[in-house]
Formats: structure tokens, sequence, C-alpha cells
């Protein structure tokens, strides 16, 4: 029910008078936050108590949570409140129909159907989502894994789809549609087990993760130059440079960022870096490029970003490994057999692509063997670029 600002302000009033008095969180949390939440006229059905969801020290429990609406977290005077959350805002909307779903057939036999971006069961929110409705019943009884979808118009739309069929009860035989390619026609396999990764497997959830689960180098995000592409060079703007001045040279390096990486295509980056500015002062060229790094970030809207425009001659993020390393696109083509990688020497500045220490990780790198990409793409997520997770195939020595 939407309510008036007049009559938000005076619900608004009354609670500030009934609830003036300190209460503890435990006992008195949900009372307080249905009274709360009645100010602005939202009923608690439309959201859970003690969700669970990320944070930024690993996962918790939000005390009220309705996804990619309200994250209410309450803490009794003195306690803490800084920690952000994360999580609620990774449902996708068509999580929605899935738990209204629920809600409309439970207690019954009537079993659902839907046609669903294949995201519902890749990535972090595949976990969130599918643990509350496993919890409450839900059982997956057909499914079609990802098959590419598109419409008639002239720009014809593709979507990459699975068709999820589902209950309250469980069927004797499961049927699972399996495609070879997402653009190959459906072969039907009668199964024991569909789970949420639409496989033929028990339901193991894997849960987002900020470190690794044994002792392995630790992977890091590339060098971003947050510059307006002012400090970056094409082969022909490096060749000008340095006709125009020699001792440029000394200042430029090879920048290798996904792109560059796969298609063998070449890129520079003027790299200042504990170089003194007297060393290239005399060259108008440079300065003209770091004043427009300068402008570009003092005009951002991002606070942080503004305050790279104090060192305008240096990337905005600065993880360049010091020894030679192993480099790992995070775009790629869903079309290969093997996720790309490949050794680059320290010289060349890393952009976007994760990386790591190559003389730690060369001979773990060498016993793992996955024969093709069959088990990542029914885990991990598909975006519109077609990002594709982090392993690696025993070719690459």
């Amino acid at each position: 029910m939407q309510l008036s600002r007049k009559a938000i302000r005076k619900n608004a009033v009354a609670f500030s008078k009934r609830r003036g008095i300190d209460g503890d969180e435990k006992s008195d949390g949900q009372n307080f936050m249905r009274d709360f939440l009645a100010v602005f006229g939202i009923s608690k059905a439309v959201g859970r108590f003690e969700e669970r969801a990320m944070r930024e020290s690993g996962r918790g429990y939000m005390d009220y949570l309705r996804p990619k609406m309200i994250a209410i977290e309450m803490k009794p005077k003195g306690k803490n409140l800084d920690e952000a959350y994360r999580g609620a805002g990774g449902l996708d909307y068509v999580t929605c129909w899935f738990k209204k779903a629920l809600d409309y057939i439970k207690k019954t036999e009537i079993e659902v159907a839907f046609v669903s971006t294949n995201s519902i069961t890749q990535g972090e929110q595949a976990e969130i989502l599918w643990r509350h409705l496993f919890a409450d019943g839900i059982v997956i009884n057909f499914a079609h894994q990802t098959f590419k979808w598109w419409n008639e118009a002239k720009g014809k739309a593709q979507v990459y789809c699975v068709i999820i069929g589902f209950a309250m009860f469980e069927r004797s035989v499961k049927r699972l549609f399996r495609y070879d390619t997402p653009t190959s026609r459906p072969k039907m396999t009668k199964v024991q087990f569909i789970n949420l990764y639409l496989t033929d497997a028990p339901d193991i959830l894997v849960e987002s993760r900020s470190k690794p689960l044994c002792d392995v180098p630790e992977m890091v995000f590339g060098s971003m130059p947050n510059d307006g592409g002012h400090l970056l060079l094409t082969p022909t703007e490096r060749k000008q440079l340095v006709q125009n001045d020699s001792a440029i040279k000394d200042f430029i390096r090879p920048f290798m960022g996904a792109e560059e990486f796969i298609n063998g295509t070449k890129r520079y980056c003027i790299w200042l870096l504990g170089v003194s500015p007297s060393s290239y002062r005399h060259n108008k060229d440079v300065l003209s490029r770091i004043a427009k790094v300068r402008n570009h970030r003092q005009n951002s809207k991002r606070e942080m970003t503004k305050r790279l425009a104090e060192r305008p001659a240096e990337f905005g993020e600065i993880r360049q490994p010091n020894s030679n390393y192993l480099i790992i696109p995070s775009v790629s083509t869903s079309g290969r057999r093997y996720i790309p990688m490949g050794f680059a020497r320290k010289k060349y500045d890393l952009f976007q692509p994760e990386s790591y220490d190559s003389q730690r990780f060369f001979f773990r790198v060498r016993c793992v063997d996955f024969p093709n990409t069959h088990g990542l793409d029914k885990i991990c997520l598909r975006s519109s670029r077609e990002c594709i997770p982090l392993f690696c195939k025993n070719s690459v020595q």
C-alpha cells in the first residue's frame, strides 16, 4: 500500500513516540522492524528477517532484506554499523518470479516452469536464490540446459536461456535436456537428480569466496589507467612520440589487456611511476597528456577518482608485478575448448586481466587438466561479454 507523504510523516511521529526508548536487538528486533516498515505502508510479508547475505567480511545475515529494494541492519546502541552489505543486490529481477511461484504452489501439487535467462543458474546469485528455494521444499523435476534464443526483430537480440520445471514434490523420473552447443537441438536424458546448475548431480551449492580453498598464489586484478585514454598509445602514436623525443622511449611500455593478449594486437602506455618530472618536463606532448588525465579525473563524479587527479602522471590503480607473471584474460569467448592464458614479462603493463606470480605458479599449472570448460559454464556466469571463469589447461607450460 503506497502512502502519501503526509501519512508517512504522521506515522513516523507516532513511531518515534512509541519507540523512544532503547530496546534489545535480539528480543525486540523483529517487532521494531514491523513497526518501522508500517510507517511506510510496507508489509513485513514482502521481505525476510535474518536473510543470509554477503558482507565485506564474508557471509552473514541481514536483519531484514527485500532483494534489490530494502536492506536493513540493526545494532544495539554503541555497536558498529559501518560494515557494508553485499549480496542482496546480486539477484536479477527474474528471481522474483521464482519466489512468487513458490508462494502460490506451497502445499499443492502444482508444477511450474519458467523460461529464464541462464544467469538464474550461474554465478553468485544461483547459490543465493536456490538455497532458499530448496530450503522451502522446491524440487527441480525437468530442465533444459543453456540454449540461445533470438527474436525476429531487425536487431535480432540474442539471449542465453534455460527452462526450469519445479514443484513441491519430486517426480520418480526426471528429464534433463542437454545441448551440445547453445544452438544445437536438445538431447533428453532421464536422470536421478537435477541440481541448481542443471546437471545430473546432488544439490551442492558453490558459494562466493574471497579467499582460495587451499594454499595457492594470490590472483590479482590488473592495473587500471583511469586516464580517459591519455596515457595509452597506439603503435602510430608511440612512433611519433619517439621520433619527436628519443629519450621518451625509456618511459613507454607495452600495454596488454585481454584484447591485446588474445588477438596479438599491440598497444603501449606512458609509464612514469617513480620517474622524476625533470626527465619529461621538456616534452610538451607528454605534459599535454598528463594535463588531460588531470582534467579527466577532476571532472569525475566519483570522489576517489577526483583524488587521483593529484598524481595524473600515474595509472589510477597500480598492481604491476615485479617479476614475470601468468596472464589470464577476464574476458574471452565461450566457443573455446580451453581458457586462454600465458606467461608475460614484467615489462608488460597489465590492464584488466588477472595475474599470478609465474615463478610460484608454474608447476601448479602443469598439474591441472581440464579437457574442456564443461563444468565451468555450468557454474560460472556468462555475461553479455561472455566472461569465462579462470581455470587452465595443461597445455599451458
